[in-house]
Parts: C-alpha cells; sequence; structure tokens
C-alpha cells in the first residue's frame, strides 16, 4: 500500500491574568503599579507561552508505502501518529519551558 497521510494539528490556550483588584491590601497607588506591570510585564510574557504552544498547530504529510494486510494498515497509521504528536507536543513544551522561571519587580513604594 502507498499513500499519504495528511494531519491537522490545533492547540488553542488561553491564559487569564490576575487584577491588580484582587489585592486587597494593596492602596490605591500600589494598585495602579501592580497593574501595569501585569499589563505590560506579565502579559507580554504569558503571550510568549502561548506563542510557544501554538508552535504545535500546522500540518503534516506523511507518505508511506508498506507491505502489509488492509486490515493492518489504520493501526500503523494511528501508531505513527501519535509519536508525531508525541514529538510535536513535547518540543511545544520545551519551548515554553525555557521561557521559565521568571521574576520581575514592581516598585511598591508610592503613597496615595
Amino acid at each position: 500500500m502507498t499513500g499519504t497521510v495528511v494531519t491537522e494539528y490545533r492547540v488553542t490556550r488561553t491564559v487569564t491574568l490576575p487584577r491588580a483588584s484582587d489585592f486587597r491590601r494593596l492602596t490605591r497607588c500600589q494598585k495602579e503599579r501592580v497593574q501595569g506591570a501585569i499589563d505590560t510585564v506579565l502579559a507580554p510574557h504569558e503571550q510568549e507561552h502561548v506563542d510557544a504552544f501554538e508552535t504545535y498547530n500546522g500540518r503534516t504529510e506523511q507518505p508511506f508505502d508498506l507491505n502489509l494486510c488492509r486490515k493492518q494498515l489504520p493501526g500503523v497509521v494511528r501508531k505513527n501518529g501519535q509519536k508525531r504528536r508525541r514529538l510535536r507536543r513535547a518540543a511545544a513544551q520545551a519551548a515554553s519551558n525555557a521561557l521559565d522561571p521568571f521574576n520581575f519587580d514592581v516598585d511598591l513604594d508610592c503613597t496615595d
């Protein structure tokens, strides 16, 4: 048997960020600074994680030329597909992992 297996890979990630209003013990000024850091430092970093995971997305075409019984084909195709998915997933996870650890400081020394 010969042919081509076409596979579409798709992952969708969403990130929910904290809000400065969640930190009740902070003053108004401190909350503004924390929100600014969330918006300008943390949010772009988390978007990098989303982008890293989305490297999983794409399409592959795998030609095959096999000598086997027709009823064996689905199992062989499935096994090969699982292997390719695992490799793509591991690569996307590694790209995300490489972004951490991530730390940043917020200057909370302000008065209302």
